[in-house]
């Protein structure tokens, strides 16, 4: 500059600065006055409304007491909950200022405080809203979901062909785009437990849709040839042309596109028209440049990482009349009639994406440590401000400013100093959702219905206000149903049905007995789930919904192979005759075991096989306890995995509730004999619960039920006992080897443990002696778990009766979501129910049941039949 004005006739620069020291550092505007003292300086007219010449003049200075704020209806100040409530409040007032101000979109542009914590829910409300925009970004192509599969691919060939890569490959949509086929597919993998060698051998476990799984698997293992033979970065190149080609991606990814134009997605659309010339590009220059370079996967997966995230995506408008969106401090090549400066929180402007930046509050909190900060820095924030002010005054009519009081995970959130300094400046008093509503209800209300999708969604939000007869609600919903009947063929008012049938919560369904109870059956299984929660008993057994497959061992499974142990060494305990012997047969048992396709996953990884370890060590344990008591006890297993139905080796249990006559079908998974004695235990792998109040509920009915299925005139009830059969993380030791109920005659509690014959305690079941002094004899205590035998066919009988009961709900529809407390802890079908303890929905609970109070409702009940029978009232 100082060498143009000394051989220039005339120099004239044009440099920002104005007297608002708090925007801009003036340094090029001093320089010249330095290098010129008598340059003549022009001040530049603006065409800037007042309220933008007022905010460039004043913003982030600090106001006086005797500050006047301007007041102007043309800046306002909307505070959010949160970032979906902000941008809900965007759209809404964009398609309001469109169709009641006469604007156009394009005379729209809205200013984010951070496109990356805002832009996805501004994007879902305005295409909900079916508001046209534009996007003033780039996206690099490492962010594109075909990339992903690349380098998806390239993890599958270099980890050598694991399952859980495979599953990627098949799930990105660009390989199987048939969704279902894709899930039936994951599922058939980890079901089966694919591993490594099993993806290069023919898929034979039967399935349906075997043949295209087949076909799939022979596609991927031909790309995956081409990869295994590649050598150089131009081997690699041509191979991922030949993955892009056989795999279809490219025509899929055209499916899709249209897909997204049609759901008013036209920016993502755009964005996946561009991919794959900037892919073949990219693979190109990697050619020209590396192409002999001899490379692992792993180096050409770095190459092309780095060269797709260098390479960047612009977009471009797709109509000429669309909302143009941008960073706040890039607004502002962008005049607009109505500007929405939205998300002002933290530090405006937003410096985290250039590292070389702090922020004001990054200095405020240096200056505490009395640290001279480089004036250099100071300088780029003030430019950084300027950038900010200057997009804040892009506007001819109205700002629009916003912010919200929640982050997206939650925690608080606050406003940016460019809030505090708008507020000050113009007195501004923000308003919220609620006051928006007070000030024009019909207006707030009638917004949520412009198009059939945020109509919908209104609806559902506004149900609880409908149900509890709020006029305003009351108006909007009858308006709207008044419009379904006229539009849509009626196919509008059936959605908005659906949707008060979704809220309002379903107490029945029509042929609950044939959808429920089929052949004259039902299983104790599903009358135990029923008394936890009619909808989980809906869920499960009606609609027989399952979750999908997942490759690691869940804690169900782990508990179905420890069961199946235990069968197998129950029947083969003639071999044990001490802790060695145990242990052998046990190994010896998983070791068949593992080979067997149901289990087949316990081998397939490291992590799988750390789980089998473990259960290993632990049935080891649990079987050495199983001899044990079994040895010392005169109770021998005379039934494992013993059922009881029409296709059983046992009569069904008979109950005759009033809808009618039925059988109750199960599966016990010992059955134990003395004399002519039986015992029921069933193996528990979680927790185990048998207190009074879960059987009287029927929450935990099943061991006295099954009871029945084995006690004759001539064989009588001995004991009902849940096995404890958990892995090592328990919390605490079993007390005892069998949890339940003992018939208190001192035949059977011997028979039980032949030791309390000497002993005076049970290490096997709950029972400990004591001597009545009044007689001399040994009695068990109080606290022992022990019934009488005329106690135990009450409980048996109870359970019979609870049953009938329960069968007449089941045939009558009933399916509520009425949970006891506790039962909804580890529900899978928790989102679906609409039970919502927090929102005042209550659980069932009952008070202390004690043993009495069990045979009591047996003793009542059993009077009730005999006045029934005998016709009296």
């Amino acid at each position: 500059m100082e060498v143009l004005n000394r051989v220039a006739d005339s120099f004239t620069a044009i440099v920002p600065y104005d007297e608002n020291s708090s925007l801009y550092t003036g340094e090029t505007y001093f320089k010249l006055k330095k290098i010129d003292k008598n340059a003549e300086v022009i001040n530049a007219c603006g065409n800037l409304p007042e309220e933008a010449e007022f905010i460039k003049r004043n913003l982030f200075t600090p106001v006086g007491e005797d500050f006047e704020p301007m007041q102007t209806n043309n800046v306002t100040l909307y505070e959010a909950s949160d970032v979906t409530d902000e941008a809900e409040w965007l759209a809404k007032d964009v398609v309001s200022a469109v169709r009641d101000n006469g604007l156009r979109y394009k005379d729209i542009a809205v200013a984010v405080g951070s496109l990356a914590d805002s832009l996805p829910a501004i994007e879902r409300a305005l295409g909900d809203y079916n508001v046209p925009y534009f996007v003033e970004k780039s996206t690099a192509l490492a962010e594109h979901p075909v990339c992903e599969f690349i380098l998806n691919f390239l993890d599958f060939i270099r980890r050598g062909l694991t399952a859980r890569d495979g599953v990627k490959l098949i799930e990105s949509g660009l390989f199987v785009p048939d969704k279902k086929l894709a899930d039936r597919l994951v599922n058939y993998v980890y079901k089966n437990a694919i591993t490594r060698r099993a993806f290069k051998k023919e898929f034979v476990a039967k399935d349906k849709n075997l043949k295209e799984f087949e076909l799939i698997r022979q596609t991927i293992i031909a790309i995956e040839e081409k990869f295994s033979l590649a050598k150089t970065v131009k081997d690699y190149a041509m191979a991922v042309r030949n993955l892009l080609a056989c795999s279809n991606a490219q025509v899929n990814l055209t499916n899709l596109t249209e897909a997204l134009k049609q759901s008013n997605r036209p920016l993502l659309a755009d964005f996946n028209g561009k991919v794959f010339d900037k892919i073949a590009s990219l693979l190109s220059q990697m050619e020209m440049v590396m192409g002999d370079s001899a490379v692992s996967a792993l180096d050409f997966k770095n190459l092309f990482i780095s060269g797709a995230v260098g390479t960047q995506i612009s977009s471009i408008p797709i109509s000429n009349d669309a909302v143009y969106i941008g960073e706040c401090k890039d607004v502002k090549i962008k005049s607009a009639k109505t500007l929405y400066a939205v998300g002002l929180n933290g530090d405006v402007p937003f410096t985290q994406s250039d590292t070389a930046l702090l922020s004001d509050s990054d200095l405020s909190v240096l200056d505490g440590f009395d640290l001279i900060i480089e004036p250099k820095i100071k300088s780029v924030n003030l430019r950084e401000k300027e950038n900010v002010a200057v997009s804040l005054c892009s506007f001819t009519e109205k700002l629009k400013i916003s912010y919200s009081t929640e982050k997206v995970d939650g925690t608080k959130n606050f406003k940016s100093d460019a809030v505090k300094s708008l507020a000050d400046l113009f007195g501004l008093a923000p308003f919220t959702k609620k006051t928006l509503g007070l000030c024009d209800n019909v207006k707030s209300l009638s917004d949520g219905f412009v198009n059939e999708t945020t109509a919908l969604m209104e609806l559902a939000k506004n149900y609880p206000q409908y149900m509890l007869n709020e006029k305003d609600v009351q108006s909007q919903v009858a308006s709207f149903y008044k419009a379904t009947e006229i539009l849509g063929k009626g196919e509008l008012k059936a959605k908005a049905n659906e949707i008060f049938l979704e809220k309002n919560k379903v107490k029945s369904i029509k042929a609950g007995d044939n959808l429920s109870v089929s052949k004259g059956e039902i299983s104790a299984s599903m009358l135990e789930t029923y008394f936890s929660c009619p909808y989980k008993n809906y869920a499960s057994y009606v609609l027989r919904l399952q979750e999908s497959p997942v490759p690691d061992v869940k804690v169900n499974e782990t508990g179905t192979l420890l069961h199946k142990v235990n069968e197998i060494y129950a029947d083969n305990i003639a071999k044990v005759s001490d802790k060695i012997s145990s242990d052998a047969l046990v190994c010896d048992i998983y070791n068949k075991l593992k080979e067997d396709d149901e289990f087949k996953k316990y081998s397939a990884t490291p992590q799988t096989k750390a789980v089998l370890d473990r259960l290993i060590k632990e049935s080891k344990k649990v079987c050495y306890n199983i001899y044990s008591s079994i040895s010392s006890s005169s109770f021998k297993t005379l039934y494992q995995e013993a059922e009881f139905g029409k296709n059983g080796d046992f009569k069904g249990i008979e109950i005759e509730p009033k809808s009618g006559k039925i059988s109750i079908k199960g599966k016990v998974d010992r059955v134990d004999g003395y004399s002519n004695y039986v015992r029921i235990i069933d193996y528990k792998s979680g927790k185990i619960d048998d207190s009074e109040e879960s059987f009287y509920t029927g929450r935990k009915i099943q061991l006295y039920l099954y009871l029945n299925a084995f006690v004759s005139d001539t064989i009588k009830p001995a004991g009902a006992y849940y096995y404890p059969v958990k892995d090592e993380y328990s919390k605490e030791p079993d007390r005892f080897a069998m949890y339940g109920k003992t018939v208190d005659t001192e035949e059977i509690v011997i028979a039980t443990d032949k030791e309390l014959e000497e002993e005076n305690e049970s290490k096997i079941v709950n029972v400990k002696y004591k001597k009545n002094s009044s007689n001399g004899k040994r009695e068990p205590y109080a606290s022992a778990d022990v019934l009488s035998e005329e106690d135990m066919y009450k409980f048996m009988n109870y359970s019979k009766l609870l049953s009938a009961n329960s069968v007449d709900e089941i045939r009558g529809g009933y399916i509520e979501a009425n949970p006891y407390d506790g039962a909804c802890k580890y529900c899978v079908y928790g989102g679906m129910c609409n039970f919502c303890h927090s929102e005042g929905d209550l659980y069932r609970k009952v008070d202390k049941i004690t043993v009495s109070t069990i045979t009591k409702a047996v003793d009542i009940a059993e009077k009730q039949t005999d006045k029934a029978e005998n016709g009296d009232e």
